[in-house]
């Protein structure tokens, strides 16, 4: 079957190869076989949730370009209510961000937007935008109904006065989780001590450092990492330096004999969020 444009209109090859891609939506004109939402019902079994794909191409990493612009690059995700509207974006795009001249402070957010109006029809990466604020700016809220439905993959914070933005990722949290669909997904090395961000969940990150490397586990309040529990994170301790957790403010620590470190070198352990702020370090711990 020839890819189409929303209204079942055959559309060029070269024209359907773009950087961004997604579907599937309701053909126009007489009695279709399915809707979408039936699609999207039938693909949620699978998906389960909405987020991005792991493992798959760049996996939408949101970056700061020249001056106010962001770049989204490569990847895949699922999104909607239910989770069975597609989207790839197989190509760097550049989106541009709004200067703010009130000399204040705001923040953005880049996110996938699912549009299922009738004049729209589209899966887009697009600038959510801020509200400038003394203090307390906060990044915008996002739409999640049956119609529209928006996941983020990164905050931008934007300086009033000043030329430079500041990306924050978000992929991973709770405003965009992550699918698994292709395996196993690649490992991260960290070299020093780190706090755990949301690249890190659901992966294997190898801690190769011949010096001692300190793991924070942030509280939930500052990064939730996830939206429930049963976040888990591998680790494998790769170097001679040793590997020690440490939890942040808030944050409870369980483990066999108050456990915080990796016992030798090349031994696995895991952790596991079983609370709102509580984690579970097991394996080869001491």
């Amino acid at each position: 079957m020839q890819p189409g444009k929303p209204g079942g209109k055959l559309i060029d090859r070269e024209d359907y190869f773009m950087a961004q891609k997604y579907g599937l939506f309701n053909s126009v004109g007489g009695s279709p076989a399915y809707a979408d939402v039936d699609l999207a019902n039938m693909l949620s079994l699978i998906t389960n949730h909405a987020g991005y794909v792991v493992g798959y191409k760049n996996e939408l990493a949101v970056t700061a370009g020249a001056g106010f612009q962001v770049i989204v690059d490569t990847g895949g995700a699922w999104l909607g209510d239910p989770p069975g509207w597609w989207y790839i974006n197989d190509e760097a795009l550049t989106l541009d961000i709004d200067a703010e001249v009130s000399g204040y402070s705001r923040i953005d957010r880049v996110v996938l937007k699912l549009n299922r109006n009738s004049e729209a029809l589209s899966v887009t990466a697009e600038i959510k935008k801020g509200t400038p604020a003394v203090s307390s700016h906060v990044a915008p809220s996002l739409t999640q109904n049956s119609t529209v439905f928006e996941i983020s993959l990164a905050q931008v914070l934007i300086t009033g006065g000043s030329t430079a933005i500041v990306v924050t990722d978000e992929r991973g949290s709770i405003d965009c989780e992550q699918i698994i669909l292709n395996g196993t997904p690649d490992a991260i090395e960290e070299s020093s001590s780190f706090e755990l961000d949301y690249k890190h969940v659901g992966k294997l990150v190898n801690c190769n450092s011949a010096s001692d490397i300190e793991i924070t586990i942030p509280s939930n309040a500052t990064k939730p990492l996830k939206s429930g529990v049963n976040t888990c994170i591998a680790f494998l301790r790769v170097g001679a330096g040793s590997v020690s957790f440490i939890p942040a403010d808030e944050v409870t620590l369980r483990a066999p004999y108050n456990a915080n470190k990796i016992t030798v070198q090349y031994a696995p352990c895991t952790l596991t969020k079983i609370g709102t702020n509580t984690w579970l370090l097991a394996g080869n711990v001491t």
